[in-house]
């Protein structure tokens, strides 16, 4: 049901691109159907919020904010930053074509806000993963090199016990 609700979803998403928004709302409205039967809140949130930046393309501004503030609360509730941000980023130009500039700019700095908490995490994580890929290559080059003193020494080993047996056959003799 999962990969249903996903594929309608994505039609969705084609039919908005291409400006098609009756047919885009059917499979937003299907996948939705499918989710809230699975209880599947994540997609929930991203169904509502595409329906709402659907019905804003079609310059169906009210049904888009209502949309939108159902969205939010959702993706609020799942901690899913990186839908709140995108849903901020429509709210505040839904605000806009209503001409409430104030809280057009409000919304416009909580969207810029989670945009660059997502940037440092991502950096963050990055960096992490630099680092831990650096200590792990610095780690193989110390045990490369310990392993090539080690055989050096074991070298050394066996050509001091090669003069060694040979001095002691040069002087039983």
């Amino acid at each position: 049901m999962r990969k249903l609700a996903r594929s309608y979803n994505n039609l969705g998403v084609i039919y908005r691109k291409q400006k098609l928004y009756d047919s885009a709302q059917f499979y937003f409205l299907k996948s939705l159907s499918i989710n809230k039967k699975i209880q599947n809140v994540s997609e929930i949130s991203t169904d509502y919020f595409n329906l709402a930046e659907n019905y804003f393309r079609d310059e169906k501004y009210y049904t888009a904010d209502k949309y939108s503030d159902t969205a939010l609360t959702l993706a609020k509730e799942t901690g899913n930053l990186e839908d709140q941000k995108n849903i901020y980023r429509l709210k505040a130009s839904i605000k806009y074509f209503f001409g409430q500039y104030k809280q057009a700019y409000k919304l416009h700095l909580k969207y810029n806000e989670i945009k660059d908490s997502l940037y440092d995490e991502n950096l963050t994580n990055q960096i992490t993963e630099l680092q831990t890929k650096y200590e792990t290559e610095k780690k193989e080059q110390e045990i490369k090199l310990k392993n090539l003193q080690i055989e050096k020494q074991d070298t050394e080993i066996r050509n001091q016990k090669k003069i060694l047996y040979l001095f002691i056959i040069f002087f039983s003799i």
